[in-house]
């Protein structure tokens, strides 16, 4: 990952939480086939979550 400073800097802590607090929620996730949001299932909001995540680390690095 590229070095960042200033505010970027700043935030990457609370990333870091952010992303480890999500995938401890997908540790407990029992039924990946369950109803979600909507038509979306748990695997698909937490795939789109996972998404989101990867694009703003590729943004970032960008």
């Amino acid at each position: 990952m590229a070095e960042h400073s200033g505010a970027a800097a700043d935030l990457l802590p609370l990333y870091a939480a952010a992303s480890e607090a999500f995938l401890s929620i997908c540790r407990t996730v029992s039924d990946w086939e369950a109803p979600g949001l909507g038509e979306w299932s748990v695997r698909s909001l937490a795939g789109h979550t996972n998404r989101s995540h990867t694009n703003v680390v590729a943004y970032l690095e960008a």
